[in-house]
Formats: C-alpha cells, sequence, structure tokens
C-alpha cells in the first residue's frame, strides 16, 4: 500500500493520486480499529492535498489519532493545511493533542503561526512548553527573539530540559536567515556575554559562530578576541568557524600573530593552518600565497609543540620554500627533532634529496641515520656517493644504515662495484650487499639477469654468494641451479643454498 501512495504521488499522475486519495478517506469511515487507522491516515500524508484536510482535521482531537494526522497535514505542506492546523491550535483544549498540532505546526515553519505559539508560552504543561519553544524556534521572527531569550536565560543559557537554549540559538539562526542581519547580530553579542558570564562555553561557540556568518568582514576581529581566550576548545572552534570564510588575507593576518602569540595558541593555529591545507587543494594554495615564512620561523621555537606543529603543517603546505628549512633540521642535536623530520619530510611531494645531499656533512649520526634512509625511500640513485662514504663510517648505527640503503640506490651500472664488495664482505656485510646485487640488476630482463649473474660466478670460488641473488630473480632456471647445489655443495655453500631456496617468492620450491 505504501509503495501505491508513492507510485500514484508522482508528478504526471494527478488523477491517479486524487482518486487514491478519495478512498483512502472512503476507507477510514469504514474501519474502527485504530492502527489502521493510523496507517491509512500516514497513507493520506503522502497522497492526499486539499481534498483530504476536512478529514484530517476530524481526527485531531482524538489522542491516539491526532498525531498522524496533525502529520499528514504537515506534510500536504498547503496553505489551506497550515490554516486547518492554526485554527486546531485554537480550537483544542487537550494538551495531549495540542503537543501534536504544535510539532506539525513546527514541521511547516510557517511564520503565520508566531503570534498563536507565542499566546502558549506561560502554559503549566512543561512537555506543551517544550513543544512550544521548539516551534517558535521554527516558525518565529525577530518579534520572539526577546521571548526566547528569557527563557534561555532561565535555562542558565545551557542544554536542559525545556530546550529553551537551543531554541533560542536556532530562532536567532532563523532570524539572520530571514535578512534580519541587525537583530541577529544583536541577539548574537548579548547571547555571548550572558554565556560567558554563565560560563558556558558550547553556547557562546554557537553566538560566535553566528556572530562570524552574520558579518564575515569582521571574521579576523572576532577571531583574534576568540584567541585570546583561556579556554582552548572555544579557540578551536573559532578557528572551525572562520574556515567557512577563509581567504588569503585571513591566513596571512594569522601567520603574522605568531610572531606574538603565546604558544599555546600558536600550536592551535599552525594546526588550524595545516587542516585547512588538507581540506581543499585552493586553501592550500592561499596558504603559500600568504606566505610561509613565519612558520619556517617556527622551525627553532623552544617549545616542542609548536616545533612540532610548525614541521607537520609545513609538510602540509606543499611549499618547496620549506624543504631546504626543514632539512637542516636533521643536523640538529635533539634526537627527538630529527626523527621528527625524518618523518614528515618522508611524505613530503617533492624533491627534498637535493636537499639532504648538500646539508648531508652537517649531519651527527642521527642525522646521516635519517638522511641516508631518506634517500634510500626515495630511490637516489644519483647519490649513491654519499652511501658508498658512510660504509666507512666509525658509527656502526650509520655504517649498518648506509648498507641497507645500497638496495635502493643502486642501478646497472653498479652491478660491479657492489659485486666487488660482496666477494670481501664480512658475514654481517653479507646479507644487505647481496640485496643490493639483485637489485642493481632488476631494470634488466630476467634472462640478462640470469647471463649477468652466471658470468660473474664463473670468475670466483665463492659462487654460494650469488645463491640469494639468484633466488631473487624469480627464474626457474636459477631456481633448479640452487636445488642443484644444495644437493652436492657441503659447508657453507650448502648453507646458503638452503636460505636461498627457504626465502623463494612462490610455491616452486617447497
Amino acid at each position: 500500500v505504501s509503495g501505491l501512495s508513492h507510485y500514484v504521488s508522482a508528478q504526471g499522475r494527478e488523477a491517479e493520486r486524487l482518486a487514491t486519495s478519495n478512498a483512502y478517506i472512503k476507507a477510514l469511515s469504514m474501519v474502527s480499529d485504530s492502527e489502521v487507522k493510523a496507517f491509512i491516515i500516514r497513507q493520506l500524508g503522502v497522497t492526499g492535498k486539499d481534498e483530504a484536510i476536512e478529514t484530517l482535521v476530524s481526527f485531531l482531537n482524538d489522542k491516539s489519532l491526532s498525531s498522524p494526522a496533525a502529520g499528514a497535514l504537515a506534510t500536504i505542506h498547503t496553505p489551506a493545511s497550515g490554516k486547518a492546523l492554526l485554527k486546531a491550535l485554537d480550537n483544542s483544549n487537550a494538551d495531549e493533542t495540542k503537543i501534536n498540532i504544535v510539532l506539525s505546526v513546527a514541521k511547516t515553519q510557517m511564520t503565520e503561526a508566531e503570534p498563536a505559539l507565542k499566546a502558549l508560552l506561560n502554559v503549566d504543561n512543561a512537555n506543551l512548553q517544550k513543544v512550544v519553544l521548539y516551534a517558535l524556534s521554527q516558525t518565529g521572527t525577530k518579534a520572539s527573539l526577546p521571548d526566547l531569550a528569557n527563557y534561555a536565560e532561565k535555562a542558565g543559557f545551557t542544554s536542559e530540559n525545556t530546550g529553551a537554549n537551543e531554541a533560542y540559538i536556532a530562532l536567532i539562526k532563523r532570524v539572520l536567515a530571514q535578512g534580519d542581519v541587525k537583530d541577529a547580530q544583536k541577539a548574537a553579542d548579548g547571547l555571548i556575554k550572558a554565556a560567558q558570564k554563565a560560563g558556558q562555553r558550547q553556547t557562546r561557540e554557537a553566538a560566535l559562530e553566528i556572530q562570524i556568518t552574520a558579518n564575515p568582514g569582521n571574521a579576523v576581529k572576532l577571531l583574534q578576541q576568540a584567541l585570546k581566550d583561556p579556554d582552548r576548545d572555544y579557540r578551536n572552534a573559532a578557528l572551525r568557524f572562520v574556515s567557512k570564510e577563509a581567504r588569503t588575507d585571513i591566513y596571512a593576518e594569522l601567520l603574522k600573530s605568531l610572531k606574538t602569540t603565546k604558544p599555546e595558541v600558536k600550536i592551535d593555529i599552525i594546526n588550524w593552518l595545516g587542516k585547512e591545507c588538507e581540506t581543499d587543494p585552493t586553501r592550500r594554495i592561499s596558504i603559500q600565497n600568504a606566505g610561509i615564512q613565519p612558520l619556517i620561523n617556527e622551525l627553532t621555537s623552544a617549545d616542542f609543540g609548536v616545533k612540532s606543529a610548525a614541521v607537520e603543517t609545513l609538510i602540509k603546505t606543499g611549499d618547496i620554500k620549506a624543504i631546504e628549512p626543514l632539512t637542516a633540521l636533521l643536523a640538529s642535536d635533539d634526537n627527538q627533532t630529527v626523527l621528527l623530520v625524518r618523518k614528515y619530510l618522508a611524505s613530503f611531494n617533492g624533491d627534498i634529496c637535493t636537499a639532504v645531499a648538500k646539508m648531508f656533512p652537517s649531519f651527527p649520526d642521527t642525522g646521516k641515520i635519517a638522511g641516508l634512509q631518506l634517500l634510500g625511500e626515495r630511490k637516489s640513485v644519483t647519490n649513491l656517493n654519499i652511501v658508498l662514504e658512510q660504509i666507512s663510517s666509525n658509527s656502526p648505527s650509520v655504517k649498518e644504515t648506509a648498507y641497507n640503503t645500497l638496495k635502493d640506490v643502486v642501478s646497472a651500472k653498479d652491478f660491479a662495484t657492489v659485486c666487488n664488495m660482496l666477494e670481501k664482505a664480512t658475514p654481517a656485510e653479507t646479507v644487505p650487499l647481496q640485496q643490493a646485487v639483485a637489485s642493481s640488476l632488476l631494470d634488466y630482463p630476467q634472462d640478462k639477469q640470469l647471463e649477468t649473474i652466471y658470468t660473474r660466478m664463473n670468475g670466483i670460488n665463492k659462487q654460494y654468494l650469488y645463491y640469494p641473488v639468484l633466488s631473487a630473480t624469480g627464474a626457474q632456471q636459477a631456481l633448479e641451479f640452487i636445488a642443484e647445489r644444495f644437493a652436492s655443495e657441503t659447508g657453507q655453500g650448502k648453507d646458503i643454498a638452503f636460505q636461498a631456496l627457504v626465502n623463494w617468492k612462490g610455491i616452486e620450491a617447497a
């Protein structure tokens, strides 16, 4: 039945709709079960128009059916159905049915209901008063602002059972949407002061949002005032509200303010700028255009929270001017700073390798490790020499990182170099060098990889050093060769052949 109601209500089926609506009206006089009647009434809300109003009105004083009947009239939402609801509001004597009518009036959002609703504000029934307050927030005009302000004050400008505070906030927003900007601004100004005095942060936030929406040109001033507030949640709410009005000049003002702002507020601003960069590419460009130098200046902050926020946000700006200042932090003696920068530089979408290579000599051991890792992650083959130099480092950690990085920065032209190193390697150096040899051949087709490896093997005694390299090719021929050597070798050669089979990628070696 519900499907039929929606089908006949589609555009172009007026005759079918009217016939169905009249059938429902007739059916209501033929049934006595309240649940069935309620169901049919709800169908009239879908199919009915003015022809159903009289029938629906007849159920408005029925406690069991007034809710679906009033709801159907609100859904029909024609001038005649609105008038019918208003008339019923005046004529209804029972609070229970009146509540249903008021809620349906609220649903229509018709301003004509305002006088009748205001007349009900002083009722003794708390439930009825609550829905009247809500209905005024949905139908009222600036004329109801003083009334709802009074009830919000009684509620302590906070959320409680009457919903008066929420209703007042909603009405101010409605008045603003109606074009009565000055009245809405005045109400929001008064509310923010009253809420601050009452210690109600969420209400202050709601009032501030209205202020910014009402006067976007004053957004910077309002935000600057809010950023002086000791409540961090309030400051961050203000930043969120300004986001809707964000422009290059607003970003520039906030960046400029960093110079004289307290660390905790700096963190809020900088983190917000980072979120703005992620929200929309045009905002990210606007922040770049506003100038990132104030953010760069914060990289030397003594407050690690500020420094951390600046690093993360500079990465999010995507501005290449941030690369060198960020990379320079890898020269810091503070390990926490080095690890922080290493983490975020890795995600920067731009050429970081040039700056890393340029500044590498100035890095302490922790910075060198980070720099090597970054060069490896970016497959920076042009900086192989830096990696090779660090293999001779006096720092065991730097040396180990250099060996592990080799596989990521070698190419075919380096095959002989890494082979020479492998053939002279200590046991601890062998595995990363085998990986480097295998990586240097990745650009070759499989058959050329095999040919190159076999040629090299034939010239040395410790051929077993290249079993893992053969395994990395994934070639069936290599698998058979290693299996034969496993069967015939003894000692170290047999062990390495076994490990090469264990590491084989695929089920062929099983």
